[in-house]
C-alpha cells in the first residue's frame, strides 16, 4: 500500500510541476526517490588496456606503420579513457533495493533478498539469501569511498531490517 501511495504522489507531483512550468512558476519539491550512488573507478582494467595498447605499439614498431597501426593504438587508449572516466562502477542505494553494474548490465536486488551486509577494513561484502554469490566492493580494486558507503548502507540496513555486521 505504501509503495502504491508513493507512486501516486510522484505522478501527481509530475503533473503539478508540468502545469506550474507552463504557467511560469517554480516547481514544487521533487520526491527523493532517486538512488544514492557511491561511485568508484576501474583502474585495473584501465591499466590493462593501456598496457595492451603500448605493447602493440612497441611490438609492431619496426613493421610497416600505416594508418591502421595508429588507429589501433589510439583506440586502446580511448577505450581505457572511457572505462576510467565514463563507465564507472557504482553501488546505487535506494529505499528498498541495491543496484550495481556488472559486465552484462545492471543488477538489482531487493532488501528481502539480502541476508547480510558485512563491512570489513577496505571493503564491503553484501551476501544474498538465494545464492552463494556475493557483491564485493573494494577500496583497492575500484577506489570506492568505503566510509561514505558504510554510512548509507547502515541506514539502508536499519530501514529494511537487514543484518548489518561491521568488523573493525
Amino acid at each position: 500500500m505504501a509503495s502504491k501511495w508513493e507512486r501516486q504522489v510522484e505522478r501527481n507531483a509530475k503533473k503539478a510541476n508540468l502545469q506550474r512550468k507552463r504557467m511560469g512558476q517554480s516547481p514544487i519539491s521533487q520526491s527523493s526517490n532517486k538512488d544514492d550512488k557511491q561511485k568508484g573507478r576501474s583502474w585495473m582494467l584501465t591499466l590493462f588496456l593501456v598496457i595492451i595498447g603500448l605493447f602493440y605499439m612497441v611490438t609492431f614498431w619496426n613493421v610497416d606503420r600505416g594508418g591502421l597501426y595508429w588507429v589501433t593504438v589510439i583506440m586502446y587508449l580511448i577505450l581505457a579513457f572511457i572505462v576510467f572516466y565514463l563507465r564507472r562502477p557504482f553501488l546505487g542505494i535506494g529505499k528498498s533495493d541495491l543496484t550495481t553494474r556488472k559486465f552484462a548490465g545492471l543488477r538489482v536486488k531487493k532488501a528481502q533478498d539480502i541476508s547480510k551486509i558485512e563491512i570489513q577494513p577496505g571493503m564491503v561484502v553484501i551476501e544474498f539469501n538465494d545464492s552463494t554469490r556475493r557483491w564485493v566492493f573494494s577500496k583497492f580494486v575500484n577506489l570506492y569511498n568505503i566510509n561514505a558507503m558504510t554510512e548509507e548502507l547502515q541506514e539502508f540496513a536499519t530501514r529494511n531490517k537487514v543484518n548489518f555486521v561491521k568488523m573493525v
